[in-house]
């Protein structure tokens, strides 16, 4: 072999080597656009720190995560600077009021990783650090947004704190009408099954349990019918259910959800019903009251409508009874008996004397004498409500008023057989003042009308007399 063929051959084989190794550097440049690309289509934030603890890269996502810091977000800074920026800057939560000693113990970790970081920064923002060494030394940083599940488990934790804190009982049956939860009220109402109270019970079961060991008073003698029928009420909601016991009034309220799950609140409200009968109580011993009344008595609210009755009253408006289970007011009353004739005032003057009763029932100022055509007196008195409305009450003064009729009469009688004596009469009351007298004594003193008509006393009279020259003793 030739020189010059032999220098052909060296010369063929280093460019063979050279394209060899052309070809190796393309590849690795092919390999890592590939892998820088991969790691920008990553969700999680990605950063890679050399042996020095230099950025090497980084994805946009971390760069997201770390706000407010682009100035320095950049191959070859220090990791602690990144950190220090960061508390410098205000955005790590987790690191205020306590800024070095967080600094050294995120470096540590940072330097020996051993499981993830949770962090939160100021603007809200949450995420998980995880870190890992490379083979040469260097640190891979891998961060994944965790801001929507912390929110969504800070609200549950609150959601479960409200339910736990309630003054209400809550449970939560699920479709095939099993017990979900409960929160401590539920379980504090329901202490007689207290064992029962555990995920995976049937309401059925819970019922049963419960007429059997704290007898439900609607269940007594009907028990299998009344646990069918509280079954059936729990199964389609129908508004509230009042459950009686011996020593406690509780109220259901189910809620079917879309789900077909059941969701239940009980309240206690033994207090409420104890005072509903302690106020019918009252009511009933005040009906009695005004039932055992001799006076008539109607009460009407503000609007004018008739709210109570005694039976005084309707005897005496035989209508007053129909009016007020329809809701009628008082002029509906007093129209009824204006339509029967009874009112002797009202008699060919129907609506006015209306107009006019209505007014005194409005504005109230004092008793009113009413004359019915069946004879009867009646003296009526209504005063004003604290609440608006009025309250009416009538006494019967028939034989009062027949008495002073006979008075009346009876004085009349006895003024006509004075008028007719021959002498001088005059009667002075026990005060000495001059109360009655004849035509003969006016006659004979002219004065003795105007004394009487003033009240005047005898010695008023005899000093007139003696003044006037009729004395002349």
């Amino acid at each position: 072999m030739s020189a010059v063929a032999a220098l052909r051959r060296k010369r063929l084989r280093k460019t063979k080597a050279q394209l060899v190794d052309e070809l190796e550097q393309l590849e690795q440049g092919r390999g890592q656009g590939q892998f820088l690309e991969a790691v920008a289509a990553l969700q999680e934030g990605f950063a890679l720190y050399d042996k020095d603890d230099r950025l090497v890269l980084f994805n946009e996502e971390y760069r997201r995560l770390h706000p407010k810091m682009d100035d320095i977000l950049k191959p070859g800074m220090l990791f602690e600077d990144l950190v220090r920026t960061n508390i410098d800057r205000g955005l790590n939560a987790d690191a205020i009021g306590h800024e070095e000693k967080h600094i050294r113990e995120r470096m540590e970790r940072h330097r020996n990783p051993k499981g993830p970081i949770i962090r939160t920064l100021t603007n809200g923002t949450s995420f998980i650090i995880k870190e890992s060494r490379t083979p040469d030394g260097g640190v891979v940083v891998t961060e994944t947004d965790i801001t929507e599940r912390s929110r969504a488990r800070e609200a549950s934790e609150r959601l479960s704190q409200t339910i736990e804190n309630v003054p209400v009982g809550i449970a939560l049956f699920d479709g095939d009408d099993r017990l979900v939860f409960f929160n401590s009220r539920y379980g504090e109402l329901m202490t007689v099954i207290a064992e029962l109270l555990e995920p995976g019970t049937p309401f059925e079961d819970i019922v049963r349990a419960i007429v059997s060991r704290a007898p439900v008073k609607d269940a007594r003698g009907r028990e299998e019918e009344y646990i069918q029928e509280r079954i059936e009420r729990h199964r389609n909601p129908a508004g509230p259910i009042d459950l009686r016991r011996d020593d406690k009034w509780l109220q259901a309220n189910e809620i079917r959800m879309l789900d077909g799950s059941i969701f239940v609140i009980i309240t206690d409200i033994t207090e409420q019903k104890q005072a509903e009968e302690a106020l019918g109580e009252s009511e009933e011993r005040l009906r009695g009251a005004i039932d055992s009344m001799l006076e008539g008595f109607a009460l009407f609210d503000a609007d004018d409508r008739v709210i109570a009755l005694n039976d005084q009253y309707r005897r005496v408006n035989p209508a007053a009874q129909e009016i007020m289970e329809r809701g009628g007011t008082y002029e509906d009353i007093l129209r009824a008996n204006v339509k029967r004739g009874v009112l002797v005032e009202a008699i060919g003057r129907e609506e006015e004397f209306i107009r006019e009763r209505l007014e005194l029932h409005r504005n109230p100022s004092g008793p009113i004498i009413r004359r019915m055509t069946d004879g009867h007196w009646y003296m009526l008195q209504e005063v004003k409500t604290p609440g608006g409305g009025t309250a009416l009450s009538f006494i019967d003064i028939t034989e009062l008023k027949t008495a002073e009729n006979a008075l009346q009469e009876s004085e009349e009688r006895l003024r006509g057989a004075i008028d007719s004596m021959q002498e001088g009469f005059v009667l002075f009351d026990a005060e000495d003042r001059l109360v009655m007298v004849n035509d003969v004594y006016r006659q004979i003193n002219p004065a003795a009308q105007e004394f009487l008509e003033r009240g005047l006393s005898y010695e008023d009279l005899m000093r007139a007399n003696v003044e006037s020259g009729r004395i002349v003793e």
